[in-house]
């Protein structure tokens, strides 16, 4: 109803994404977010860490016609952004946190916890000469609204792998007809974390495949 009515209603979700279960942890599926997506006028924010979530706070308070969900992990996140910038950078609704300087192989895209995942997964490619960028996406709705120059550098043109702990829903929007989509979730075999840093090589995995593979047909 708010957003219908471009009213800012302010709403909090938040949610354990890991739990301990008898073989290990378990990662919890993010589900509602591709429906609270999906919703127009809807403002969905899953922040990273505690300077993204400063900062979906201030852009909360802006929008004064838009319904806002903040959507938090309950669990201790690791801060990969160490100060904040003048700029708030999740305003822009998404933004390269890592970028390799002699160019790109591939980008990963991931919000919130999924981030650390995939800065861990962008240091094990290194170690395979592959050059991979990484994009913290906390609010697409605000990223849709950039100029097409701005989303173009920051998606790259290199072979693309969403990152998020549930389905895939408008994903593909991200990564394209030939990305693919890690959901790391109870229901896929991907999401099943067996022993600390585990979803970071799958991930590495599937990058090092696809870099693999492009190189071949490129």
């Amino acid at each position: 109803m708010a957003a219908k009515l471009n009213v800012r209603v302010i709403h909090l979700i938040t949610q354990d994404f890991e739990s301990k279960a008898q073989g290990g942890v378990i990662h919890q599926t993010a589900a509602p977010l591709a429906s609270l997506r999906g919703i127009p006028n809807l403002l969905v924010f899953r922040p990273g860490d505690a300077v993204e979530a400063a900062e979906a706070w201030e852009c909360v308070l802006r929008a004064q016609a838009n319904p806002s969900v903040l959507y938090l992990s309950r669990q201790m996140l690791p801060t990969f952004r160490k100060s904040i910038s003048d700029a708030n950078l999740v305003a822009f609704g998404a933004y390269v946190v890592l970028e390799p300087e002699d160019g790109r192989d591939i980008t990963l895209i991931a919000t919130g916890s999924e981030v650390t995942v995939a800065l861990e997964a962008a240091k094990r490619l290194e170690r395979h000469h592959i050059r991979a960028a990484v994009v913290s996406a906390p609010c697409f709705e605000l990223f849709s609204g950039q100029p097409e120059t701005y989303r173009a550098a920051v998606l790259g043109n290199v072979p693309r792998i969403g990152i998020e702990a549930g389905p895939e829903g408008d994903w593909t929007s991200w990564i394209g007809g030939c990305g693919e989509f890690v959901c790391i979730s109870p229901a896929n075999a991907v999401g099943v974390c067996r022993e600390p840093g585990i979803d970071a090589r799958i991930v590495a995995t599937i990058a090092l495949k696809r870099v693999t593979n492009a190189r071949a047909t490129g």
